[in-house]
């Protein structure tokens, strides 16, 4: 007959390694997604996971949202995002209903990764980053989390002489809802100021995201 363990020996099996889990799969076990967020994909709505639900990306925040915005909802206002805390929200987005998602930064110093969120009704051109002579501007990206709607929209990336010397109108789509990213390695003769250039469209009514400029010294 098969001996019973005792306790202090249970407490040292160990199992096998074929039925350990990767740390990786036990964190995403641990995060409470919603349920339809798994087949939830409409091209113009982002979800993330968050502690007891899951984010959902509204675009710019309007005072005229039907019923006000739901618990978790996520919105665009004044160069920041935020997340409603409650259901039924109609406050300004700076009010207590409202937590900080993300804060608008000032213009990135010369070097680095310089960061700047915008949207479709900003006044344009936009600093991203005042650059200085001999750095060398290496990469570019542009993550649109509301897709544009305005008929001609366009968004491009240059200096003042030259709107799309870092990134060009054709080379990314904002009526979608992607990343785009372009690798000029070009090297400044001069301070230059790179500017984020934004054409709504006729018609606009929605459109967001943030530019990324990486400059080496």
């Amino acid at each position: 007959m098969a001996r019973v363990p005792d306790s202090a020996t249970v407490r040292n099996i160990v199992a096998p390694a074929t039925t350990r889990y990767p740390l990786a799969a036990e964190a995403l076990e641990r995060v409470p997604v919603d349920p339809t967020a798994r087949v939830y994909t409409p091209p113009d709505t982002l979800r993330w996971p968050w502690p007891d639900g899951c984010i959902v990306w509204e675009g710019v925040w309007s005072a005229t949202y039907t019923d006000g915005y739901s618990k978790y909802d996520a919105v665009y206002y004044n160069g920041s995002s935020y997340v409603s805390n409650t259901g039924y929200n109609k406050d300004l987005p700076t009010a207590t209903t409202w937590d900080l998602l993300a804060q608008e930064g000032d213009a990135g110093a010369p070097g680095g990764v310089n960061v700047v969120n915008f949207a479709y009704g900003d006044a344009t051109p936009t600093t991203i980053m005042s650059a200085n002579a001999n750095s060398l501007v290496a990469e570019v990206q542009l993550y649109f989390l509301t897709s544009f709607d305005g008929v001609g929209a366009s968004v491009s990336v240059g200096d003042a002489v030259d709107q799309e010397r870092f990134l060009k109108r054709s080379e990314n789509d904002p009526s979608t809802v992607a990343t785009f990213c372009t690798y000029p390695t070009i090297k400044l003769a001069v301070n230059t100021d790179i500017l984020l250039y934004i054409t709504p469209g006729a018609g606009a009514g929605s459109g967001s995201g943030f530019a990324v400029v990486v400059n080496m010294e």
